[in-house]
């Protein structure tokens, strides 16, 4: 089972395909994320997922999201896999499957298929939304841009029920 959404996304420090380390903390606060992850780089279904995601980049830059995948694989396969793909975004390795078990999500030592989930995660670092499916691998990105979205809209409306309760006790 994965995380519940109004979970605290676990916090963790990985390698990229550029071999650099990042920490997920740096960006909790600044924008969403939309954190998947996926079985196997140039697989036949991730490597769909990610060339929409890649094709859908444009908007999760507007719905101000920054987008990580991850697997199992190693940093120098994630950087081919990227060149080859010609994907916007980071992918993180996880060859020892400690996201993978922070997060929940099945890996190749716990199953013969790695599990395909995608996490939204808000500025707070509170997971928003959840989307597991092993076979719908090109609705990730619908269903994380409808995900965004709906958080955009909750975002607005606070703002708005600020500025009107500042008003009224003006």
């Amino acid at each position: 089972m994965v995380l519940e959404e109004g979970t605290v996304a676990p916090l963790f420090t990985a390698f990229i395909e550029t071999g650099e380390k990042i920490n997920l903390k740096d960006y909790i606060g600044r924008n969403n994320i939309v954190l998947y992850f996926y079985p196997k780089d140039d697989s036949f279904g991730c490597k769909r997922e990610a060339c929409e995601f890649r094709d859908e980049f444009d908007d999760f830059k507007v719905l101000d999201a920054t987008v990580f995948g991850i697997s199992v694989d190693s940093v120098k396969s994630h950087a081919e896999f990227k060149k080859r793909r010609n994907l916007p975004f980071h992918l993180i390795s996880d060859e020892r499957e400690v996201i993978w078990s922070l997060y929940k999500v099945k890996a190749r030592s716990l199953q013969y298929l790695n599990q395909r989930v995608t996490y939204i995660i808000d500025t707070d670092g509170i997971i928003r939304y959840v989307y597991s499916s092993q076979i719908h691998f090109r609705q990730h990105p619908i269903e994380a841009k409808g995900a965004l979205l709906k958080l955009r809209e909750v975002e607005t409306r606070k703002n708005v029920l600020k500025i009107v309760s500042r008003n009224y006790f003006l």
